[in-house]
């Protein structure tokens, strides 16, 4: 029985110290689950806050892409106005020089008949009324030269009224087309800056959305070590 006595003092010392490594592995399981817990928690808010952001963002980008969608309809519409009053005044170019060229050629004609009239020689009257067959022809004469006469000045009045008038009509179309321009100017920039600014909430967006899904991904795997 005396000799028994050390091996079984022995074998208790033994189990003491596995009771003692049980206990510290029970222990560190223990602490590791609840830093685990507490990561857990921890991860949970900071994914709910982030969706709460990214919820609150999508209400500003649909705003956003609203607003840029209606200054974009309007800039089209500015273009497309701009594009008419631009062919419009290519239109009414074209007809003032068209009107300029007649108008010159008009007058040319016109000085080339008198300077014709009073360098020629006129005859004496009675060379006139013995190349006429009758008083009749003498003043059918007399009238068709005036009625050439005043043709060519009615021609020309016309062509001079006509070019003015263009010449009007196309300096409105000016004033209105430099308007036209400077409003799509400005529409064109409000619009460049809206998408600047939705753009940038959608990158805002996007980025919460990647840290999310880090979370996310960082919360699976918390909850798969506990």
């Amino acid at each position: 029985v005396l000799a028994a006595a050390p091996a079984g003092g022995h074998d208790g010392h033994g189990l003491t110290d596995q009771k003692r490594a049980v206990d510290d592995k029970i222990a560190s399981l223990q602490d590791k689950i609840r830093h685990a817990t507490e990561r857990e928690g921890v991860l949970t808010t900071e994914i709910s806050a982030v969706s709460t952001k990214i919820h609150g963002l999508e209400d500003d980008v649909a705003g956003a892409t609203s607003k840029l969608e209606q200054l974009r309809t309007v800039l089209i519409l500015h273009q497309r106005k701009l594009n008419r009053l631009n062919a419009l005044y290519t239109v009414q170019t074209r007809k003032l020089l068209f009107l300029q060229q007649q108008y010159r050629e008009s007058v040319t004609r016109l000085n080339r008949r008198n300077i014709q009239i009073y360098t020629s020689n006129p005859p004496d009257a009675v060379s006139v009324v013995l190349a006429s067959s009758s008083i009749g022809e003498l003043v059918d004469q007399v009238e068709f030269s005036n009625a050439i006469g005043r043709q060519d000045e009615s021609i020309a009045a016309r062509v001079k009224g006509a070019k003015l008038e263009m010449q009007a009509t196309r300096n409105k179309t000016r004033k209105v087309r430099a308007g036209v321009r400077a409003v799509t100017r400005q529409i064109s920039t409000r619009t460049s800056e809206q998408l600047r600014v939705r753009n940038s909430l959608v990158a805002t967006q996007q980025e919460l959305a990647d840290a999310r899904r880090l979370k996310e991904s960082a919360l699976s795997s918390v909850r798969e070590s506990k």
